[in-house]
């Protein structure tokens, strides 16, 4: 509550840039495409991250057209309306999600972000004053995505984040294994969460809002 992650802040039209993050899920998980708009300084750095609309993409198995497809021409009907460049988009790459992101790259931007989760923990501290890197601290990516958003949101760096969102980023456990910390698993989140929240399954728009960070 004190960090007004929940509320939204004027950005000048000038500073901001529009930006997107796909999550095609491919049946497991909801297929997302969500937005939001960064204001950086001077120097590069991030000062705000405002996030903005979520979209369920719609995915017809029945259909002839290609899953894949389906995903590409809805997100780019939305990041047309949106006004967001299609270098401004981060792309989950793991598994089958990556026919999509390769499809996306030939057609519409070779300069998209992908973002792997499954590959090592980075160097890069989260500021300039953090006294380890993140490969010293935790044990997987996707730890490293959902605990840089943490220290973003105590430094009041993040807004505009829906009731969902906040929900999953607060819900989902962190332990301790071989002195590095590793965010739960999504089948166990999923289990634990139905268990207690009838209806709740896996923490999708928190994986989307750490793949636009």
């Amino acid at each position: 509550q004190k960090t007004k992650a929940d509320t939204k802040v004027m950005l000048s039209g000038d500073m901001k840039i529009p930006m997107a993050a796909l999550d095609p899920g491919f049946g497991r998980d909801a297929c997302l495409l969500r937005f939001g708009d960064s204001v950086s300084s001077t120097d590069g750095g991030l000062v705000v991250l405002q996030f903005g609309p979520i979209y369920t993409l719609d995915i017809n198995v029945k259909s002839s057209e290609p899953v894949e497809y389906q995903i590409l021409y809805q997100t780019k009907a939305l990041l047309d309306r949106h006004s967001v460049p299609y270098g401004n988009v981060a792309i989950d790459v793991v598994g089958t999600s990556l026919k999509v992101a390769g499809i996306f790259q030939k057609e519409m931007s070779p300069d998209y972000y992908q973002y792997n989760s499954i590959l090592g923990v980075t160097e890069l501290k989260f500021h300039p004053n953090d006294l380890m890197t993140p490969r010293q601290l935790y044990g997987t990516r996707s730890t490293e995505s959902w605990m840089a958003m943490s220290k973003f949101i105590d430094r009041c760096q993040i807004k505009g984040l829906d009731a969902d969102t906040i929900m999953e980023l607060t819900s989902r456990r962190v332990h301790e294994l071989n002195g590095r910390l590793r965010i739960e698993a999504k089948e166990e989140y999923k289990v634990r969460l139905g268990k207690i929240m009838a209806g709740r399954g896996s923490p999708d728009k928190g994986d989307a809002a750490c793949m636009l960070l």
